[in-house]
């Protein structure tokens, strides 16, 4: 099962993140391999190796399922 985290904020050089069980961790931005910049709102995958890769299709599916839960939660 692939592992994420989930960006809330960056604050002094940590990208200070949550996982889906709402642990937080505070990475050192040097730690995230970057092929662009993170910010808030993005999603990182954790691979086997520990490596930390932001990941736009999960933040998208994401952000899709986010947007159909306040859809039906308007219509009730």
């Amino acid at each position: 099962m692939d592992r994420y985290l989930a960006v809330d904020r960056i604050e002094n050089g940590l990208a200070v993140c949550y996982d889906d069980n709402k642990q937080r961790y505070d990475i050192p931005l040097c730690d995230v391999d970057l092929t662009e910049a993170i910010k808030e709102g993005d999603v990182l995958k954790i691979l086997e190796n520990g490596t930390l890769l932001p990941d736009r299709e999960e933040k998208q599916r994401r952000q899709r399922a986010n947007l159909e839960l306040m859809r039906q939660l308007m219509e009730h």
